[in-house]
C-alpha cells in the first residue's frame, strides 16, 4: 500500500461519528459485522494488546501472533496507530458499559464516575506503548487521537442519560473531551495516585455528567 494511499484512508470520516460497519464500506474492507471478520478482528485485538507488552510492536509481529497475513491486517487497518486506536476505544467502551450499568442498578453517581475516571487512569498506565499510538492516529476531529475516544464516550454519554441538548453541545462535548484528556493523560503519565487522578478528572465534569437523568 502506498503512501498516499494510506494518508488518504486514514483521513477518510471521523471514526466516532461512523459505524465500523460504515468505516469498512468506506474503505473497501470486509464488514466487522461478517462473523468470519470479527473472528480475525478479534484475534488480532488481542495479538495487538499481547505484542505491545512482550516485543517491539510491528505488523509483522501483530500479524504472526495473531496467525494472520500482513494482508489481512491491511484488510482491517490501515496502520499500527489506527489498530491501537481501535484497541483503546474497545476498552474504553467496556469501561462505559460497566459504567452505565452501575448508575441502573441504582450505585452513587459520585463513586461511579471517580471509579470508571480511575480505571481510565489505570488502563493508560498498563497500555502505554498503545496509547502513545492511539494519541497519534489522525482523525477529522479536531481533537488528538485519544481525546477523540474521549469525545466518543461523551457522545454515548449524552445519549445514554438524555443529557440537555443546548445549541452549544457539540463545542461543550469538544470542551469536556479536551479537558479530561489533559488531566487524564497527564496523570497516567505520573505517580500520583490513579484515583487522585480520577477525582480532578471527575471535578471538572459539568452537572449533566456529574448528576445524569435516568
Amino acid at each position: 500500500m502506498n503512501d498516499a494511499r494510506q494518508r488518504g484512508l486514514r483521513r477518510e470520516g471521523a471514526p466516532h461519528e461512523m459505524s465500523r460497519t460504515d468505516m469498512s464500506k468506506a474503505r473497501g474492507r470486509s464488514s466487522p459485522d461478517d462473523p468470519r471478520t470479527s473472528r480475525s478482528r478479534d484475534r488480532m485485538m488481542a495479538a495487538l494488546r499481547h505484542v505491545a507488552h512482550e516485543n517491539d510492536l510491528t505488523i509483522s509481529a501483530v500479524s504472526s501472533a495473531a496467525g494472520i497475513t500482513r494482508a489481512t491486517f491491511y484488510n482491517h487497518f490501515v496502520s499500527l496507530e489506527e489498530a491501537a486506536w481501535h484497541a483503546i476505544l474497545d476498552s474504553f467502551e467496556h469501561l462505559m458499559t460497566q459504567d452505565t450499568a452501575a448508575r441502573r442498578d441504582g450505585l452513587t453517581p459520585d463513586v461511579v464516575g471517580v471509579d470508571s475516571l480511575r480505571k481510565i487512569v489505570e488502563l493508560l498506565r498498563a497500555n502505554g506503548e498503545l496509547v502513545r499510538l492511539a494519541d497519534s492516529y489522525q482523525t477529522h476531529s479536531v481533537l488528538p487521537g485519544l481525546a477523540d475516544i474521549v469525545l466518543a464516550q461523551i457522545h454515548r454519554y449524552r445519549a445514554e442519560f438524555g443529557a440537555p441538548a443546548t445549541v452549544n453541545s457539540a463545542a461543550e462535548d469538544i470542551y469536556i473531551s479536551a479537558g479530561l484528556y489533559a488531566v487524564l493523560l497527564t496523570g497516567a503519565r505520573g505517580e500520583q495516585d490513579a484515583a487522585d487522578v480520577a477525582s480532578v478528572a471527575y471535578s471538572l465534569l459539568p452537572e449533566w455528567m456529574r448528576r445524569p437523568r435516568g
